[in-house]
């Protein structure tokens, strides 16, 4: 599994191992969304089926729809290799999975260590990064002042000490990372070398057409785990007015944004009773929200005659984050 789903994997389990026996499941909303811990199969790699022929049945956790904890697999997961060791819980019978699963990527090395009891997790150590030395260890028994779904987790990463953290579901479904027993949040929406999914208010600057501003948004559509520059990728809606020219653009531009950034957009651009069409590959680079992009400009040479477009375009621009889908912040 991707490092932030194992994120809201520890998340949705940490305080129900001790209440298997009792606990009720497979519980719908008042508007008849799944709610709670909901039953399901999976296969030998843990990877959720519909097949007659499961290997286990565990427990996934919704919060009014939303799946919290879930264990739908993509096809690169579906390439790891698990293996299962039962303990004396564990009831061939009914297939609840109780015992240590133990999953090796498909580059041979250790992914994760996690324990069950009954159906839920109890434990889990898993190497988050895809190389060697970077893991941590989640204790699902200790939550962090007694919130629901917290667990505390212990952090080993080469050339460096070792820290404890906390997870907690925090405010409008984010989930909020804590060290030590502090909780005071960052503002600002990422956390070490990570950049979470956002969507953010977009302003520039276009150098060549001078006096030429620009507004309007960008979704950062991925998280990205373990960049420094706060690599983003996704699309952006622009509106671009020159002060001088009264020529009013609108640009549609989807890119990868990152030391080397890249891309292509379309565009509009119009003044009084004249329209062109255009579209405009870039290249260019980024510094976590701010980027200085170059692009060419393509349109008919017929329709520009009138209007006078330049081809070229230099833009300096900043992407400021309003809102962030997925939250971590350290204290």
């Amino acid at each position: 599994m991707k490092p932030y789903t194992l994120v809201l994997l520890i998340l949705a389990s940490g305080t129900v191992c001790s209440q298997s026996d009792s606990m009720t499941y497979n519980q719908l909303d008042e508007k008849g969304k799944k709610n709670g811990y909901w039953i399901c199969q999976v296969d030998s790699q843990l990877c959720k089926t519909e097949s007659a022929y499961y290997a286990f049945q565990v427990y996934e956790f919704y919060d009014h729809g939303n799946p919290v904890l879930s264990f739908s697999c993509d096809k690169y997961e579906s390439k790891f290799l698990s293996y299962f060791f039962p303990d004396s819980l564990f009831n061939a019978a009914d297939k609840l999975i109780s015992g240590t699963v133990y999953t090796y990527n498909p580059n041979g090395i250790i992914y994760s260590v996690i324990n069950y009891v009954a159906g839920i997790q109890t434990y889990m150590c898993v190497n988050y990064t895809m190389e060697e030395g970077y893991y941590f260890e989640a204790f699902f028994t200790e939550k962090w002042n007694n919130q629901p779904y917290s667990a505390k987790a212990i952090y080993y990463e080469p050339y460096s000490e070792d820290h404890e953290a906390w997870y907690g579901k925090g405010p409008r479904g984010w989930h909020h990372y804590y060290i030590q027993d502090s909780l005071n949040p960052v503002k600002y929406p990422y956390f070490k070398n990570e950049t979470p999914p956002l969507i953010g208010l977009l302003l520039g600057y276009n150098f060549i057409q001078s006096r030429e501003l620009l507004i309007g948004a960008m979704w950062n559509a991925s998280i990205n785990v373990g960049t420094k520059t706060g690599m983003m990728w996704g699309p952006s809606l622009n509106y671009a007015y020159n002060l001088d020219n009264n020529i009013h653009r609108f640009d549609l531009d989807c890119g990868f944004y990152s030391p080397l950034s890249v891309g292509i957009g379309a565009n509009y651009t119009f003044s009084g009773s004249e329209r062109i069409f255009g579209f405009k590959p870039f290249i260019g680079t980024t510094f976590y929200h701010v980027q200085l992009l170059y692009g060419y400009n393509f349109f008919g040479k017929k329709n520009n005659d009138i209007m006078q477009i330049a081809h070229h375009h230099l833009q300096l621009r900043a992407v400021i984050p309003l809102r962030r889908f997925v939250n971590y912040t350290e204290n």
